[in-house]
């Protein structure tokens, strides 16, 4: 009987010590799972948005990189907040593998906002993606 007397609030003491251990496991978890998804989201974007200028090349007035750079601001806005503060986006151009093909590289850098900050993660998320363009010879009849 003796036993019995001192294990008495032994549950709570076990309880106290494992459950902030169990709060900063579980909420770590889902941070990084934000994480993740904002990453997965802004490559989207990105890959989606400089496609988009790539295959607006067929017209002749058209700005490959004005269109990109319009297309992946909205897509992230769809997704997040792009604002000049917090979001920057680089597109470029460069030679690429054959003749009449040139690459559009589009890149944007995003400020991530945690959920918690229990977890340490990146102050931001870049996504990069690169398209190929074909030119067309114009011919004159």
């Amino acid at each position: 009987m003796k036993s019995k007397k001192l294990r008495r609030g032994s549950h709570a003491i076990e309880f106290a010590l494992i459950f902030p251990i169990f709060v900063v496991f579980v909420m770590g978890s889902i941070d990084y799972f934000w994480y993740m998804l904002q990453r997965y989201q802004i490559t989207d974007a990105v890959a989606a948005g400089c496609r988009t200028g790539a295959l607006v090349i067929d017209t002749l007035y058209a700005d490959p990189f004005s269109i990109a750079a319009d297309s992946i601001v909205g897509n992230i806005n769809k997704v997040g907040n792009c604002n000049p503060s917090s979001c920057w986006i680089t597109i470029s151009e460069e030679a690429g593998p054959v003749e009449n093909v040139w690459l559009l590289n589009c890149r944007a850098q995003v400020v991530y906002q945690p959920l918690t900050s229990l977890v340490p993660m990146p102050a931001s998320l870049i996504a990069v993606s690169t398209q190929p363009v074909k030119i067309e010879e114009i011919t004159e009849e």
